[in-house]
C-alpha cells in the first residue's frame, strides 16, 4: 500500500523522532515529507538522517498561516493514493491493515476522533503519556485518498475543511492523539515563541491568536 505522510515543522527536534517512529510503525513503507519553516534547531538534520524528504520554505522568520494553508492544501496533489496530512504533534492511530480494510469498503476519507494528550507528571517522558482529553477540534481531515479527493480546502487553522471530489467518510472512527501538553514549560515556551513570530496577516485576521492568550 502506498501511503505518503506530509507534515510542517518549525523547531520540532524533540517531537519529530516520535512522529517518524509512529508513522513508520503504522505504515512501514510510507514516505514522509517534511516542510520545514527554517528551523533553528536540528529539525531538518533529524528529518534528513531519518530519510525523509525535506523541503525548506521561507516566511521571513514569521508564523504565516496563509503560507501554511497553501502548503497543506497542495503538498499532496502529486501523490496518487492514500495520504496523511498532519502536524508534527498529531499521531493518527490507523495502520496499514485498517486502512486497507476501509479502502475495501470504498471510503475515500478516514474519520478521526481527537484527543489532547496530557502528561500527568512534570517531565518530558513522551512514552509514559497515556491519558487524553476528548477534543472535537481535532476531529480533522488527516487521511484521505487522492484518487477521489481532488481538493481539501482546509480553512485557517486547518481544523476544518471543505473537500471536493468523491467524498465517502468511513463509519469507523480512529483516534488522533495530539501532543501539546507535554509539560507546562514546554507548552508555554512554544506559545511564546509562536506569539513572537506571528505575521502581520496573522495579527490582522486573528490567525493563531490563541498564542497570545
Amino acid at each position: 500500500m502506498s501511503v505518503h505522510v506530509y507534515t510542517i515543522t518549525y523547531n520540532e527536534a524533540f517531537m519529530l523522532p516520535y512522529f517518524i517512529k509512529h508513522y513508520r510503525s503504522m505504515f512501514p513503507g510510507c514516505e514522509i515529507t517534511v516542510y520545514d519553516n527554517e528551523s533553528t534547531d536540528d529539525t531538518p538534520i533529524i528529518a534528513m538522517q531519518s530519510k525523509c524528504n525535506v523541503i525548506t520554505y521561507r516566511t521571513g522568520d514569521k508564523l504565516d498561516d496563509v503560507r501554511y494553508l497553501q502548503i497543506k492544501n497542495n503538498c499532496w496533489k502529486k501523490h496518487k493514493g492514500w495520504v496523511i496530512v498532519a502536524d508534527c504533534d498529531e499521531f493518527c492511530d490507523i495502520n496499514e491493515g485498517s486502512l486497507m480494510r476501509q479502502e475495501g469498503f470504498g471510503y475515500s476519507i478516514i474519520s478521526f476522533e481527537g484527543y489532547n494528550m496530557v502528561n500527568l507528571k512534570d517531565d518530558m517522558d513522551f512514552d509514559s503519556i497515556h491519558t487524553g482529553v476528548r477534543s472535537t477540534s481535532y476531529d480533522k481531515m488527516y487521511c484521505f485518498n487522492t484518487n477521489y479527493v481532488i481538493a481539501t480546502n482546509y480553512e485557517p487553522g486547518c481544523h476544518t475543511a471543505k473537500p471536493n471530489g468523491i467524498l465517502t467518510k468511513s463509519r469507523d472512527k480512529y483516534r488522533c492523539r495530539h501532543y501539546k501538553y507535554l509539560n507546562p514549560q514546554y507548552m508555554l515556551d512554544r506559545h511564546r515563541s509562536f506569539a513572537s513570530r506571528l505575521s502581520e496577516v496573522n495579527i490582522k485576521y486573528g490567525y493563531g491568536g490563541h498564542y497570545l492568550y
